[in-house]
């Protein structure tokens, strides 16, 4: 079997990327012939098209076009919510969260997120101390990607008073983005 997967993102530094590329490492580790490439083929010369998708990435209107063109089965691999009517076009609709896949009677497949957790929550207090984060105050925290969308420095800005007046910290773990939101960092410097 050959798999010809497409990853919009490949190369760059984004979790999607970075899961095709896991994914595709494990196939190949078990044997299958799977071929990663970041743009939508003319022409997919392959047994199954895997399409990692998310809405951000890729159109409605090239995903029809893929699968109006693909000899081959499409797969959608879920990364944010599928309109529903989009479904009723693709082979088959995988995702790692419930709820991002509408109903649909075309095949579909969910499974737990492969992200690490561990096993058990260790010490808050070590952990502070690890990390150089203050003991003695509440501390705000998100992760998530850092784009204008999150709207991350209005939710700081909000927060800043009340922060400021019972000694709060915030700390923003973030991802980049695949594309970049200009003079947001700056944005955020600016408020520490």
């Amino acid at each position: 079997m050959k798999i010809l997967q497409i990853s919009m993102t490949l190369g760059q530094d984004c979790g999607i990327s970075l899961f095709a590329g896991n994914l595709q490492t494990h196939l190949k580790s078990i044997g299958v012939d799977i071929v990663t490439v970041p743009t939508l083929p003319s022409d997919a010369q392959a047994d199954i098209v895997l399409l990692q998708h998310h809405k951000e990435l890729v159109s409605d209107a090239e995903v029809i076009s893929l699968i109006e063109t693909s000899p081959s089965p499409v797969i959608l691999f879920a990364h944010s919510e599928v309109i529903n009517g989009l479904c009723r076009y693709v082979n088959g609709v995988v995702s790692m969260c419930p709820g991002v896949i509408g109903p649909t009677n075309k095949p579909t497949y969910i499974f737990p997120h492969p992200a690490w957790a561990p096993p058990y929550l260790e010490d808050r207090n070590s952990l502070r101390q690890e990390f150089n984060l203050p003991q003695d105050r509440l501390i705000v925290a998100s992760s998530g990607f850092l784009k204008f969308e999150r709207q991350y420095d209005e939710i700081i800005e909000a927060l800043l008073p009340e922060t400021r007046r019972n000694d709060w910290f915030i700390a923003l773990f973030i991802s980049p983005w695949r594309l970049n939101s200009p003079g947001l960092i700056p944005r955020l410097e600016k408020l520490h």
